[in-house]
């Protein structure tokens, strides 16, 4: 190899990266614009395989299920009420009588045929007033869940 080639070799050989292996990020590396939250689980996670030894991937996939759970807050359970059997539902809170809600909380209420208002009326009186003692019933579990011990 003559002088000239040698020169050019090295460089070749100096523009190169000195970062070895594929382009991509490590799943460890934080991107300069997360958040802190990114430090804060990578020590958690060397804390519990720390703990807990090897972890496989179905215990991997458990423990994961697991935070997420108690990471994000419960739903309450069952569907939402129809907008007629919330706003009926405010209403009779309020102390409204049911002859000046049925107006306000049923669409086209005054075109009904007689046999239909009596239905809606009496569907939407019982929807309202399962909904209020569900609410009582967990108000109650509430106050029961947050009152002292009693030592019998």
């Amino acid at each position: 190899m003559s002088d000239s080639e040698n020169i050019a070799v090295s460089q070749a050989s100096d523009a190169l990266p000195e970062r070895v292996g594929s382009g991509k990020r490590l799943i460890d590396e934080p991107k300069p614009e997360q958040p802190s939250w990114h430090r804060t689980l990578r020590r958690a996670t060397a804390i519990i395989r720390r703990r807990c030894g090897p972890i496989d991937r179905a215990a991997a996939d458990r423990l994961t299920r697991c935070f997420r759970a108690m990471l994000l807050p419960r739903r309450r359970p069952g569907r939402k009420p129809s907008q007629q059997v919330a706003l009926a539902t405010n209403l009779r809170r309020e102390g409204v009588q049911w002859p000046a809600i049925y107006p306000k909380a049923l669409a086209g209420y005054a075109s009904m045929p007689f046999f239909e208002r009596n239905c809606r009326c009496y569907n939407l009186r019982r929807a309202v007033a399962a909904r209020l003692k569900r609410q009582q019933l967990r108000e109650e579990k509430r106050r029961q869940d947050e009152s002292p011990p009693q030592n019998v």
